[in-house]
């Protein structure tokens, strides 16, 4: 097999004009440093919490921040801990007083690069490639609403997958990419003394569970143009419902359910359905299961009914766990179905119903280091049936 190397040069460098936040509501953007901080203390401490699916706002960071105890903490874990105080805690306004916020934050991350070979394409992808300039534009009302977004100058991505591109930094007026931004929400809430409502909308990739690979039951890098979100917590529960436009006739809708006991174990279930309809207030409702609907039987021609038994939807079950067992050790679990047949259903009327499941098992070691920072090591197994998402449509 004939093997081809790329070597890619990166120069990065990063100012930011302002690197704290503006109110409770503010909702921070999923794979923010803070998260990873969260997680890293959560090791040292063995106090879980509810911030493996993100994003979430800062009034629950805040919250849950509140029981890490300072001093049970490593030097590593003390420098992370004060970092994440400064960013939750100091506040930064353009604007003096407390009713009316409003903040500026700008980063640059030019990229240089170079290939050994002129035949290889470009993989241009912005999980991987940064924009050059990034702007933070947010406002908010005292501590019950924020509204922002993540804005950006960039190449557009005809340029950036031409064979001879070098930078990412726009060299002409027509390399501008306009399509901005990729993160934008606003949201209403109140975060009380141990527990918390917020209503938010926004643009960007969610994400259930803290995993290596991305996660099976739902990954960031899954964006749709918009989303809703339901949140009431406390330290010890937590409860939230969504839905997400795939597009204009097909829409996502789950809910889910998060406890902690002893402070150490998380345990998670979600129901989900994925109709590829026109929007339905009947999966708004918090208290209902959605299977009791039997909304697979409502959009059916007799063709698909008597092979498929159901059309144009999809049921998805997901289980999360989350221990944190003793000092520097996490171990996760994520389990997806879409269908599983039981010994009943196996007959000739549904020739086309295959199994769709999946899991994902992880441990995850965080140690802190003399020098600063934390070693971290991890080892994490994915298996997915091959129709898992799919369903009988490859």
């Amino acid at each position: 097999m004939k093997k081809t190397f790329c070597l890619l040069l990166t120069l990065f460098f990063t100012a930011a004009v302002f690197s704290q936040v503006l109110n409770n509501s503010q909702i921070i953007e999923s794979g923010h440093w803070i998260y990873k901080t969260f997680e890293n203390l959560s090791a040292e401490t063995t106090i879980g919490n509810f911030t493996s699916n993100t994003p979430v706002t800062v009034g629950q960071l805040r919250m849950h921040f509140k029981e890490y105890d300072r001093e049970a903490l490593s030097e590593a874990g003390k420098s992370e801990y004060d970092k994440a105080k400064t960013f939750l805690f100091t506040q930064k306004n353009l604007f003096p007083g407390k009713l009316f916020q409003a903040e500026v934050g700008i980063d640059f991350a030019p990229e240089f690069c170079y290939k050994s070979n002129e035949e290889i394409d470009w993989a241009w992808n912005y999980y991987y490639n940064d924009n050059p300039v990034n702007m933070d534009l947010g406002v908010g009302i005292s501590d019950y609403f924020c509204m922002g977004g993540r804005f950006f100058l960039g190449k557009n991505w005809y340029y950036s997958s031409q064979p001879d591109n070098l930078t990412n930094i726009p060299l002409g007026f027509d390399q501008y990419e306009f399509m901005f931004p990729r993160f934008a929400y606003s949201s209403f809430g109140y975060t009380g003394e141990g527990w918390g409502l917020n209503l938010n909308t926004g643009k960007e990739g969610l994400t259930i569970g803290s995993t290596r690979t991305g996660s099976i039951l739902y990954n960031k890098t899954f964006e749709t143009d918009g989303y809703v979100q339901l949140a009431a917590y406390t330290d010890d529960v937590k409860y939230t419902m969504n839905v997400a436009e795939v597009s204009p006739e097909k829409f996502l809708y789950w809910h889910q359910i998060d406890v902690r006991l002893f402070k150490k174990i998380k345990l998670g279930a979600m129901e989900g359905a994925l109709v590829n309809r026109p929007f339905e207030l009947r999966f708004l409702n918090p208290m209902v299961v959605y299977h009791s609907y039997a909304f697979w039987k409502n959009f059916t021609n007799d063709i698909e009914d008597h092979y498929y038994n159901e059309g144009y939807c999809c049921s998805y079950l997901g289980l999360t766990f989350e221990i944190n067992p003793v000092k520097y050790l996490r171990l996760y679990g994520l389990y997806a179905m879409n269908e599983i047949q039981l010994p009943n259903e196996h007959h000739d009327e549904w020739l086309s119903y295959p199994d769709s499941l999946g899991g994902q098992l992880g441990a995850e070691l965080t140690i802190p280091s003399d020098f600063g920072g934390y070693w971290q090591g991890g080892l994490e197994a994915v298996y997915c049936s091959p129709f898992l998402y799919v369903k009988q449509s490859p």
